[in-house]
């Protein structure tokens, strides 16, 4: 009986202190992510629609509104791109961008019949 008296004592202390720590908490109060120039960890590189450069690899018309985000390395050894939000690999087409090559730090693609290379940033 003692025991459940102090298990209860002690569920009920840890629920009020969670409200009151959550209502003294405000979002005016959250801290605010500064990028300075540098690309924002909380924001997804890929697998979100509309997000990128022109809003997304499907809405790329030109060599300007392509993006190399990052290139992936899958457990069978192929490579993968992240362009302007997208994961692409060999042969997969975007909008007017198709992905011809992709090497251990560049991509290259195509956009109407022009080939480009895009390089990742260093």
């Amino acid at each position: 009986m003692k025991k459940n008296k102090l298990f209860i004592t002690f569920l009920i202390v840890t629920i009020f202190l969670g409200a009151v720590s959550m209502c003294a908490y405000s979002r005016e109060d959250a801290p605010e992510y500064r990028s300075q120039g540098k690309r924002d960890p909380f924001v997804p590189l890929a697998g979100t629609t509309g997000f990128g450069p022109g809003g997304g690899a499907q809405n790329i018309r030109t060599i300007d509104d392509a993006k190399l985000e990052g290139i992936l390395i899958g457990p069978n050894g192929k490579y993968n791109a992240i362009i302007s939000g997208e994961i692409m690999a060999v042969g997969d087409q975007a909008g007017l961008l198709k992905v011809l090559e992709i090497g251990k730090n560049s991509v290259k693609v195509t956009i109407e019949d022009t080939e480009y290379e895009l390089k990742l940033y260093e």
